[in-house]
């Protein structure tokens, strides 16, 4: 009956056999009602029906030639050929699961014209077949032809590994000098699926395999989506094999930010753009309120440091009140000194280095500490107790110590030192430079006294010079600190 053949038009019985003509007659096309898309003399049904063309959607139209495109490889003229000599041509490059029809073709223009002139044809390393052993011409203008037509499944075995090697080999009575533009060539010629429409080079439409369900192509677009992966043309930031798209599409993977990457693989790259570690990006974390950012930098208030514990990031206080870091080290200064007491010595609440900055008169010989917490720590450097470090004393007066021994003279006074006049300078102070009756003033009663023991040795007073003798060195040394003397 009409329609029954699914040859795409109306279907007909010419021989009157009760049999389609699309199924019957399957050796010829002739007074047929069959389509030959590939024009090897085979109705196109009669070859689905057999298998040797797949039609994966059913559409009466083989595979290979829906979009099919023509394959000629070529040799060119081998010469010279003959005398025995083998010839090997390789055909590299070959994707046999494209491919219907394939034929081999053999060309030769030689001395080919007895039974015992023939060329043995091996195809990678199979049994020889011979030709032209009773049909060849001696130097024939046009070339003798041989060819082999290939089913697909001989074909894929023989170019399995993408290579077809063909090797010919003269019988050793055939000239290779007899033709002058004698010689062989070997051509391959077969249709292949382009890649267009076989992205993923298995012998399969793409339409075919996305409809039966083979591939994923979560996108309905016909193309299996490996092959957009692998071509750049959808994204699969994740690598599971699932467009970037469709799992935004069906809600198994977030966009919250809407820039067309997947969340998750933002965080991948950058693990810092979600500090909280909850799987969502900071910046969306703050735009839907599930994290504060009080100082709006962008970052989430539980990612930053809250040393104190008030629930607010130690930069929002700080940045709403500087003086709480007075040392800009970006740390509250309450937090620096609960972690090291040291840094306060004086427990008043500031940091000693910021006290010293504001004031540098507050640690007087400069070594970092506060002078008051040396001195509450060793009060032996501060004998008078007048809250300022006798070094320093000293270093600015240094007639407040004659005797250079690094103690105030009032605290030598005061501990037993001899101070007869009790004007708070050591006694031996006042005989070194020539004061000899203590009445603070270097004159005559001292020059009479020096005078009286001049050329005493070891004398109890009066070696100014100290070179164990009363004479011209001390009397120099008396005379240049002649009169009134100020301590």
């Amino acid at each position: 009956a009409p329609g029954t053949c699914g040859c795409g038009v109306a279907d007909t019985d010419s021989d009157n056999d009760g049999i389609p003509d699309c199924t019957d007659n399957c050796d010829t096309v002739a007074n047929s009602d069959q389509r030959d898309c590939n024009a090897n003399g085979i109705g196109d049904a009669c070859e689905i029906a057999s298998g040797a063309l797949a039609d994966c959607d059913a559409d009466g139209v083989p595979n290979i030639c829906e979009g099919a495109q023509a394959v000629a490889l070529d040799s060119g003229l081998i010469a010279p050929f003959g005398a025995g000599a083998p010839v090997t041509y390789e055909f590299a490059s070959l994707v046999p699961q494209f491919v219907t029809t394939p034929r081999l073709i053999v060309e030769a223009i030689s001395d080919l014209n007895t039974a015992s002139e023939f060329i043995a044809v091996t195809l990678d390393d199979g049994a020889p077949i011979y030709i032209f052993l009773n049909d060849g011409s001696d130097c024939p203008t046009t070339p003798d032809t041989w060819s082999r037509t290939f089913t697909a499944a001989e074909f894929a075995a023989l170019a399995a590994d993408g290579v077809l090697r063909v090797n010919l080999v003269a019988s050793g009575t055939v000239s290779s000098t007899q033709c002058p533009n004698g010689g062989v060539r070997v051509r391959l010629v077969y249709e292949a699926l382009p890649a267009s429409s076989d992205c993923n080079g298995n012998g399969l439409l793409d339409s075919c395999e996305t409809a039966s369900g083979t591939v994923t192509d979560c996108n309905n677009d016909d193309v299996p989506d490996a092959c957009q992966i692998a071509a750049g043309t959808a994204t699969d930031c994740n690598l599971n094999g699932i467009l970037d798209l469709c799992e935004l599409n069906a809600g198994t993977a977030q966009d919250c930010d809407n820039d067309s990457v997947l969340d998750a693989c933002e965080i991948a790259a950058n693990p810092a753009l979600d500090c909280n570690s909850n799987g969502v990006l900071d910046s969306c974390d703050i735009a839907e309120g599930t994290s504060n950012d009080v100082d709006g930098n962008g970052i989430p208030d539980e990612c930053k440091s809250d040393c104190d514990g008030n629930n607010l990031p130690d930069t929002y206080e700080i940045g709403q009140n500087p003086s709480l870091d007075c040392d800009n080290d970006g740390l509250l200064d309450r937090c620096e000194i609960a972690v090291n007491p040291a840094l306060d010595c004086d427990s008043n609440g500031t940091l000693d280095s910021c006290e010293i900055t504001s004031s540098p008169s507050f640690d007087c010989n400069e070594n970092g500490l506060l002078d008051r917490c040396e001195i509450a720590a060793n009060p032996a450097l501060d004998c008078d107790s007048n809250g300022e470090l006798d070094s320093c004393e000293i270093t600015s007066n240094p007639s407040s110590d004659c005797d250079e021994n690094s103690r105030l003279d009032v605290c030598d006074v005061a501990s037993g030192t001899e101070d007869e006049n009790s004007n708070g300078v050591p006694d031996t102070c006042e005989f070194a430079v020539g004061d000899l009756d203590l009445d603070g003033t270097v004159g005559a009663a001292d020059l009479a006294v020096l005078l009286s023991f001049w050329g005493f040795p070891s004398p109890p007073i009066g070696d100014l010079d100290e070179d164990g003798v009363i004479g011209g060195g001390d009397l120099s040394v008396l005379l240049s600190s002649w009169g009134p003397l100020s301590w």
